[in-house]
């Protein structure tokens, strides 16, 4: 085990983590092991175990998160509406294109015309092909514009609902990145984020950017929304995650960062009116000091100081203290993790994620846990998700 993962900034896998991998499998013990079991929190926090399978060790795993902790795309994909003026987020694309050095797929959707407008509507299909066409000269436009910059340039357009296909291009072309406006110009949902930038950020699987209809060329505040209080691991990958990321998209508007919590009691209007006001005080008070010192914990590691005054920590649901802060603070661009633990309990309350798009008006990057099948035993397959 390299130096760098033996001082103090380490911290074990649980066991429960070590146990999905040989609960899956009952192989010989010498060709399935778990070997390290330590979680690298300097630098990068790139994570320095691996899994040895018949002998030979997923070292993809780790280049994997290598490549995500530094924020790094290798194929964008960006969805247009060429009806609308659509430079603003194109140009978006390109400077993460030439940060990274990543591709670009530009794609429109043409939605597929109602039953009884084809049944009615005489030289449907020629309309519709007029459409397709106008719709590629558009994008044809666009790319030619992406190329002089020297950036490689695909196009496509699509018949289908929009969300539905650009999540289905996702999966097929292997894109890890989504790029779209907030809301469309056609738009009946309330709030700064419209139907299809939703539906995109429940099902496409990786990093969504939705880019305000207002914003404007250069973000001047971006803000790293963390959940430090959390003791899962997949929320402490997500915290490092969207740090790289602002940082990252900070370095490159050269504009302002700040990185937020929000902590809250868990039941507390529960615990209000059936505990003690001594008791409930002391239980305030523990959880305060526990967020806080997890909070400067994680600062410390990121290289940043519990005094940094770009770094908040704020008492309330992080629903209502995200839009609160972004709005007192004229946030430029919100960088924030999602990953849903309970389809349930989003059903009942929605995710933190979506009650946060649906009353902001500036750009929003969200982060995804990456979702990655590894070959274990006898061609079983064990599905490892926002671990590594």
């Amino acid at each position: 085990m390299s130096s760098a993962v033996q001082n103090r900034n380490t911290f074990r896998i649980p066991n429960l983590i070590k146990r999905r991998f040989t609960a899956v499998t009952s192989p010989p013990r010498n060709e399935v092991g778990v070997t390290g079991g330590v979680l690298d929190r300097t630098g990068c926090s790139l994570a320095t175990f691996f899994v040895l399978v018949n002998g030979s060790s997923v070292s993809s795993l780790v280049e994997s998160e290598r490549t995500n902790l530094m924020f790094e795309f290798n194929r964008i994909l960006v969805s247009v509406d060429t009806r609308m003026d659509v430079r603003n987020i194109v140009d978006k694309a390109a400077l993460i294109s030439q940060q990274c050095g990543a591709s670009i797929k530009l794609v429109d959707v043409v939605a597929e015309f109602p039953r009884v407008v084809r049944l009615m509507l005489a030289g449907h299909q020629e309309i519709r092909e007029t459409i397709i066409k106008e719709k590629r000269e558009r994008l044809s436009a666009l790319a030619e514009s992406l190329r002089e910059r020297g950036i490689d340039v695909e196009i496509d357009v699509l018949s289908g609902t929009t969300s539905t296909q650009v999540t289905s291009l996702v999966a097929s072309g292997g894109h890890d990145l989504v790029v779209r406006t907030a809301k469309g110009r056609d738009s009946r949902r309330r709030g700064g984020v419209g139907t299809t930038a939703m539906r995109l950020l429940r099902e496409c699987p990786c990093p969504v950017l939705l880019i305000a209809p207002n914003a404007s060329a250069n973000y001047a505040h971006v803000m790293a929304c963390v959940d430090t209080s959390s003791d899962e691991l997949v929320d402490a990958v997500l915290n490092d995650r969207v740090v790289a990321a602002a940082t990252r998209l900070s370095q490159w508007h050269q504009s302002k960062l700040s990185i937020f919590h929000a902590w809250s009691i868990y039941g507390e209007e529960f615990l209000l009116v059936r505990t003690r006001d001594g008791d409930f005080r002391d239980l305030s008070a523990r959880v305060r000091e526990r967020s806080e010192k997890m909070f400067h914990d994680f600062l410390q590691m990121h290289g940043r100081n519990a005094g940094d005054q770009n770094s908040f920590i704020r008492k309330g649901e992080p629903a209502t203290m995200i839009p609160a802060f972004a709005s007192e603070n004229n946030v430029d661009l919100i960088v924030m993790g999602s990953f849903a633990r309970s389809w349930l309990s989003e059903m009942l309350l929605g995710s933190t994620v979506e009650r946060v798009l649906s009353v902001i008006n500036c750009s929003v990057l969200v982060i995804k846990p990456d979702r990655m099948a590894m070959p274990i035993y006898g061609g079983q397959f064990s599905e490892w998700e926002s671990i590594v």
